[in-house]
């Protein structure tokens, strides 16, 4: 840790490029709030942690570069940030706030290290443009509409150390029409695929006890669910609007079937 923290507390210049000088630590909170000029912004080596709203609707800022010494990004730091095309979120980083990216409309993909345990409520919560989402070996909990309204999301990729899908985690995520939970989630939260539209199949994994509230309401073009042993019970509208859904397949169930065949 060095030895004196350094804090940029407000920029108040206009210039399209910033290139914030060495031996800071902190960008403070609203540090850049609303710089409609802002394009491109460069962080140096040393910077710890981007506070509250440091970027906040700064709406034409396409690049932002993250240094390897990032551990913190807080609550709503690029919140509508809507032209920011890219991210880089280094392996240092350890903690990402509610809201930080939300409404980052031009993202395209994001990839969540593994460094980081927990993606907090609302992360990533309407990327318009978002298509793609690896999130690394290591990440434990997806938080609370996590990417929720998403509407081009297409691929998700989740890691074997997932435990948790918190509420609406992909909720309203329009185009996603196949999703792979690892063997390791046990906990998938209310609404958390509702209104997946394009989802056409799901398999629970095992370990998953109970379906929440609405869990995948909504999901207009699912015609199979695989329900594991496990399965304890379910809310009456945990597959409510499923007009197609035609197969739902128990693991004990099929096995049956198998063994009855055989005989």
């Amino acid at each position: 840790m060095d030895a004196f923290e350094v804090t940029l507390t407000k920029y108040n210049d206009d210039e399209e490029e910033v290139n914030v000088p060495a031996g800071i630590t902190d960008i403070g909170k609203y540090a850049f709030p609303n710089k409609f000029y802002l394009k491109k912004v460069v962080l140096p080596e040393g910077v710890r942690r981007i506070g509250p709203y440091a970027f906040n609707a700064c709406r034409q800022m396409k690049e932002i570069q993250l240094p390897s010494t990032l551990e913190v990004i807080e609550e709503g730091a690029f919140n509508y940030c809507v032209s920011l095309e890219r991210i880089e979120l280094p392996e240092s980083v350890k903690t990402v706030g509610s809201r930080a990216f939300q409404r980052c409309n031009s993202l395209k993909e994001v990839v969540v290290p593994g460094t980081l345990e927990e993606l907090a409520a609302g992360a990533f919560k309407g990327c318009y443009a978002l298509e793609r989402v690896v999130v690394s070996e290591g990440v434990r909990i997806i938080g609370e509409e996590a990417f929720q309204g998403c509407p081009r999301l297409t691929e998700v990729q989740l890691p074997q150390t997932l435990d948790t899908l918190e509420d609406g985690v992909f909720s309203d995520c329009q185009s996603l029409a196949a999703i792979e939970l690892p063997v390791s989630v046990g906990w998938i939260g209310r609404k958390c695929f509702e209104n997946c539209k394009a989802l056409e199949r799901i398999d629970l994994p095992d370990g998953i006890g109970y379906i929440e509230e609405r869990t995948f309401a909504g999901c207009e073009s699912l015609v199979c669910v695989t329900i594991p042993d496990s399965l304890e019970g379910m809310e009456a509208d945990a597959f409510e609007g499923c007009t197609l859904l035609e197969t739902v397949e128990e693991e004990e169930t099929a096995a049956a079937g198998e063994e009855a065949a055989e005989a």
